[in-house]
Parts: structure tokens; C-alpha cells; sequence
């Protein structure tokens, strides 16, 4: 087996170039490093990116972006997880707080930064990816989506706290920026039925795929269909516009995954996180 070669690099730009193909060719699961590179490179915050390569060929990139976040990596080989986490350990001079991949190569990478470091690895949140396949409407409820616009800013700002804190969802944004992101974006929609009952966005497609995400009903206006209608909405302008409609689900949510499928979407990969701590922190109450 040729041997993994891993560099650090500095610029997104230069990650997104030399990693492009191999992202290119399963457009769904990377999906979200393509987006996030994208993004980097038009809006620059910190960040450390190491690429994993192979007899001359780019294998595998792991991304740190900001720097308070867990590393992401892109669909890989064990092995490639495995040298990028040697890497990673060696150059980050301890600030990783965890890592964020497909089952496989999240567990390598976290074991192998277990080896390296001497630091416990603690299993979080296990998500799943879906794609759509053949979109199956839900019982309509009353009224229809609508783009959110500036007068929906103090509602989207209290839905994205209470989103937030009922999923656990760290992003890279306090609440209100990313509210005010998604608004300049025009890619966050609104449930409409006599007064706003449910939010979703999309993000900005890349390789004809967008995730869709930040689905949240508040708690007065849930079990009346509103958010399934809602994204069955977005679905539907997503397909309208030959774009390919994804989404990320926690697995410990029965509701939303049963919601989704029944909607058509059809599982893709299962998605681990892990967090890093030294041992006294793994077992302090």
C-alpha cells in the first residue's frame, strides 16, 4: 500500500484546489468540506488544514476553521485518518477540542489522537446523512413558505437560540450573526400560517447539492405538520432548480428520522463526533 504523505497547509484556497477532484466525485458526502471551503476562502477566519496524499494523489483533508471548533474530515481511508490525526497532534499544539467525520474514519482518527497524545476520547453525537430520492408530499397544513426577511429577525433570533440549545448545535457564529448570514443570503424561509410557525434554510449549492438545515417549529406549534411541509417546500424548489436537496439528522432524534424518510430522503452515512480531553477532565462530574 503506498505510504500517506500529510502537509499543513495555510490558505483554503489551495485546499480547495488540490482536494476539489476527489470531492467532486461523491458530491453528497462532501458536500459540507466543499461548502465550508467555499465559504473560507470568500469569508477568511483562522483556521489550520492539513491534506493527506498518496502516490502523488490527494486522499483526505482534515480543517480546524475557526480555531475553537472540532476538525472536520472529509470522507477517507482509515489510514489516511489515521496519519492526518498524527499530524494534527503533532502541529496543533493541543487546541483540538475533537473531531467530526464518517463513522470509520472518525474513530480512527480519534483513537489515533488517543495514542498520540495520551488524551481520553469521549463518543458525542452520532448523525446521519441523507439524501433525497422521489419526494413524497405530507398532509398539507395550513398556509405556505415564504423567504424570512429583516421584520423576522427577533423571531428566526429567539427560534435559532431555542434550535440551538434543544440540539446541542455549536456553529461558528454567535446566534445573531449567523441569523443576520442567513438573512443577507435569502436561503432562510419561513412557515407562514396566520403569523410565522416554523423556520429551514438551504445552503448556496455546490456540486448541484444543498443541505438543508436549522429546521425548527417552537414548541406551541409542533405535531401539525409545519415543518415537514416546510421542507417538502424547499425540497421542491431545491429539484425545480435541478439542485439535489440533503440533510444531516441526529440519531438520537426517532422523530426527525422517521419525519425525513417519510418525506423520500434515504440514508447516505452515518456521522460521529468525539471529543478530546485529558483523563481528568473525561472523569470530572
Amino acid at each position: 500500500m503506498p505510504q500517506v504523505r500529510v502537509e499543513r497547509c495555510s490558505e483554503p484556497q489551495e485546499v480547495l484546489e488540490r482536494l476539489r477532484p476527489a470531492l467532486l466525485r461523491q458530491p453528497v458526502r462532501g458536500s459540507l468540506m466543499l461548502s465550508l471551503l467555499e465559504r473560507r476562502r470568500l469569508e477568511p477566519l483562522p483556521g489550520r488544514y492539513w491534506v493527506a496524499s498518496s502516490a502523488g494523489r490527494a486522499v483526505g483533508m482534515a480543517m480546524q476553521s475557526p480555531l475553537q471548533m472540532p476538525i472536520l474530515l472529509n470522507p477517507m481511508t482509515v489510514g489516511a485518518a489515521r496519519a492526518l490525526a498524527g499530524a494534527a497532534a503533532g502541529s496543533a499544539n493541543g487546541s483540538v477540542p475533537g473531531v467530526i467525520a464518517e463513522a470509520s474514519p472518525a474513530a480512527a482518527f480519534a483513537g489515533q489522537w488517543s495514542e498520540v497524545t495520551g488524551a481520553a476520547v469521549i463518543p458525542e453525537q452520532g448523525e446521519r446523512l441523507y439524501r433525497l430520492g422521489r419526494l413524497a408530499w405530507p398532509p398539507p397544513p395550513g398556509g405556505g413558505l415564504r423567504p424570512a426577511t429583516d421584520r423576522d429577525r427577533p423571531t428566526l433570533l429567539r427560534w435559532w437560540r431555542s434550535f440551538s440549545a434543544e440540539t446541542g448545535a455549536t456553529g461558528e457564529l454567535a446566534p445573531d450573526q449567523a441569523v443576520a448570514r442567513e438573512l443577507d443570503s435569502g436561503r432562510l424561509f419561513i412557515w407562514e400560517d396566520g403569523g410565522p410557525r416554523s423556520m429551514c434554510r438551504a445552503t448556496s449549492p455546490v456540486a448541484g447539492v444543498s443541505r438543508i438545515g436549522a429546521v425548527y417549529t417552537p414548541l406551541g406549534w409542533r405535531r401539525r405538520g409545519y415543518a415537514a411541509a416546510a421542507v417538502a417546500s424547499l425540497c421542491r424548489q431545491l429539484q425545480n432548480d435541478d439542485v439535489l436537496p440533503i440533510l444531516y439528522t441526529q440519531l438520537a432524534n426517532p422523530t426527525s428520522n422517521r419525519i425525513y424518510r417519510r418525506l423520500g430522503f434515504r440514508a447516505v452515512a452515518e456521522v460521529l463526533s468525539y471529543r478530546f480531553a485529558t483523563a481528568e477532565t473525561a472523569t470530572r462530574p
